[in-house]
């Protein structure tokens, strides 16, 4: 007979065990980055290259054996079909794959694609995507290092770190049947492969500090959504992006009151917001605003019966982020030229980047930080949650 007290520690330790093994194969997952997107014709060069074409289940491979080699992919149309043709010069016998996607491999564990610097193994699509695949924490500290600098207090680091692995968990469960499952922009987080040595020991104590952490709702990964500025006031992601009511709710920020380039001005000539929206424009105006404030629908009145309608977020994409830097702004046409006035920078939901920096300039630790932007989410280890 075992022992009711070893029993219990024996029935522990398998838990514990169960526990630690589902956060490391979560924790140990890759992630694919499209990187960037680039024309054709692509100048390739690097170390002891190898490509192949991949389709579903049929891999071709070309080698280029020799070392620092360079040549040249292009894709294009052959009677109805896109075809790669993968050349060097006329001494490189030109080779033709029909496969949808090409992979660039190199023993030097780094290529170049048309002046591009990026590490292997890379996938091209026939759009010219460049996407990386690499592991979770490698990910993440380029994240790190894109969207929040080193300088700053580590607990605002530390924050960032879990509402980054929590977005990116969430983004992998959700598109795991595509090609890429996060861009490496502000369309998704801003992913940089530049890091200092200096920067990337702070990056990976943030990491290491809070690893397996993520934000839950009822036992499932939320998508963390974070920015820079929300101008005093978060919003609800629906009301940036419709859907379905989410978890993440509107707060007060105080703390970002403090960022020092919180207020901006954009202006664009009349002429130029034309060719923007196709079509002449005689008035602009906000036609409603989201509970925090920000422009949710604008309306440019192109003739006496007429108005084309375009939501606040839309707007920021065909104007640029870094131009029109939130929908927290008031807008005039004077004769020839139109102004933005706003305050922010980003979408505005979940943390708030300079307002957590503020928070833990004065004291405030990762959870502190992490409940006051998300209240309703609970932070868990990630071996304890459903949607992996």
């Amino acid at each position: 007979m075992i022992a009711r007290g070893t029993l219990l520690a024996l029935i522990f330790l398998a838990l514990t065990l169960l526990q630690s093994t589902g956060q490391a194969q979560a924790l140990q997952k890759t992630v694919r980055v499209k990187l960037t997107t680039l024309n054709f014709p692509l100048q390739i060069s690097g170390g002891g290259i190898s490509i192949r074409g991949i389709k579903k289940t049929d891999i071709k491979n070309i080698s280029i054996p020799r070392v620092d080699e360079s040549f040249r992919v292009d894709n294009h149309k052959v009677g109805g079909k896109n075809i790669w043709f993968i050349n060097k010069g006329d001494s490189f016998p030109l080779k033709r794959l029909s496969e949808k996607y090409i992979e660039i491999d190199s023993s030097s564990s780094q290529v170049e694609i048309s002046g591009y610097k990026v590490s292997t193994p890379v996938l091209i699509t026939q759009a010219g995507e460049i996407i990386a695949a690499m592991p979770l924490n490698n990910y993440l500290e380029g994240v790190l290092a894109g969207e929040m600098p080193a300088s700053w207090p580590i607990e605002a680091l530390k924050a960032q770190a879990v509402a980054a692995r929590s977005y990116t968990l969430f983004q992998i469960n959700q598109r795991k049947n595509n090609i890429f499952q996060l861009e490496g922009s502000v369309l998704d987080q801003v992913y940089s492969s530049s890091i200092s040595p200096d920067q990337l020991s702070v990056i990976k104590q943030a990491l290491a500090e809070t690893e397996g952490m993520v934000l839950t709702h009822q036992n499932k990964i939320i998508k963390a959504y974070y920015h820079s500025d929300c101008g005093g006031r978060t919003e609800d992601p629906e009301r940036i992006w419709g859907g379905a009511r989410s978890n993440i709710n509107s707060v007060e920020d105080r703390y970002c009151a403090f960022n020092p380039h919180s207020q901006w001005i954009f202006e664009i000539s009349l002429e130029e917001m034309r060719k923007k929206i196709e079509s002449p424009i005689k008035s602009i105006r906000i036609v409603n605003t989201t509970p925090s404030g920000r422009a949710a629908l604008i309306a440019f009145n192109v003739s006496d019966d007429k108005n084309i309608l375009i939501s606040g977020n839309e707007l920021r994409k065909i104007l640029g982020f870094q131009k029109l830097r939130s929908t927290l702004f008031s807008v005039r046409l004077d004769r020839d030229r139109i102004t933005f006035a706003g305050r922010g920078f980003g979408h505005g939901s979940g943390l708030c980047q300079y307002g957590a920096r503020y928070m833990a300039q004065k004291g405030a630790k990762v959870q502190e930080i992490l409940k006051h932007y998300y209240p309703t989410a609970r932070l868990l280890e990630v071996s304890h949650v459903a949607n992996l």
